[in-house]
């Protein structure tokens, strides 16, 4: 996880481009990892980080849901679920997880 935090401050300070100089989405891996840390908490802010920035971004907001029903927010899990549904719809894959 340390390195993942550390990616993060290092990945905020790349600047804007399209296509992005670092392809590597690192808030993904580091909300998965508190995931599996049993740190929902900070996973959830983590993924919240990242939508953010990439606002729709499928991978987060799935470890965004999974992080908020690992915390028992039922109601905010169901809006999540919603946006996650939309977000979704076109994909070919099913997610187990905001990284594979």
């Amino acid at each position: 996880m340390v390195h993942f935090e550390a990616a993060t401050k290092v990945e905020d300070q790349i600047l804007y481009s399209e296509p992005p100089l670092w392809y590597y989405p690192v808030r993904e891996s580091l909300g998965q990892a508190y995931l599996a840390a049993g740190r929902p908490a900070d996973a959830e802010q983590a993924y919240r980080k990242d939508l953010e920035l990439f606002p729709g971004n499928v991978w987060s907001v799935f470890g965004l849901l999974q992080a908020q029903r690992a915390q028992g927010k039922w109601a905010d899990a169901a809006a999540t679920d919603a946006v996650y549904r939309k977000v979704a719809a076109k994909a070919d894959v099913t997610l187990t997880g905001s990284r594979f």
